[in-house]
């Protein structure tokens, strides 16, 4: 049996780069259709205290996704991204933008990828940035933790599906 580590773990591996790795007690095809599916990301997606919603979500290479997302002070936080190559269940690959502010003109490419192994999924992404500084803002604002939270809801809700 694996022992699944439930946090998730960010590295810098360039001065754009970064990989992340996170496990869910759970199979992989669970976790891509949760993934991949408005009516399961709205329950997950987003940090503590946020709620979700899929205002697009076009799940094919060359479509785009559109999610907002809403604090509890009622702060609106816009995202977007393009599809790029799906092979499901086990990659996708996507731009990443948070579209507001300073932001909306920056871009990440993420590729991530699924792998099982006893139940338990591994998930690896690498998002590359488009400039150091924007590798390094997203850091000093609260990636890891933001991500981290919405990963923890994400092994919650996985935890109710059938």
């Amino acid at each position: 049996m694996v022992d699944a580590s439930t946090s998730l773990r960010v590295h810098v591996i360039s001065d754009r780069a970064v990989v992340m790795t996170r496990q869910f007690r759970a199979p992989r095809d669970l976790v891509f259709q949760a993934m991949a599916e408005a009516e399961h990301l709205e329950r997950w997606w987003g940090p503590r205290g946020h709620q979700a919603t899929v205002l697009e979500l076009d799940f094919r290479v060359g479509g785009r996704w559109r999610f907002l997302t809403v604090n509890e002070d009622g702060r609106e936080h816009p995202f977007t991204g393009v599809f790029s190559e799906i092979a499901a269940p086990e990659r996708v690959v996507q731009t990443f933008t948070y579209d507001a502010g300073p932001f909306a003109d920056a871009q990440s490419v993420e590729a991530m990828t699924l792998e099982e192994l006893d139940d338990v999924t591994t998930m690896t992404t690498i998002a590359r940035y488009s400039s150091p500084e924007l590798l390094d803002v997203m850091l000093e604002w609260g990636m890891e933790q933001g991500l981290g939270e919405s990963y923890d809801r994400l092994e919650a809700y996985l935890e109710t599906l059938p």
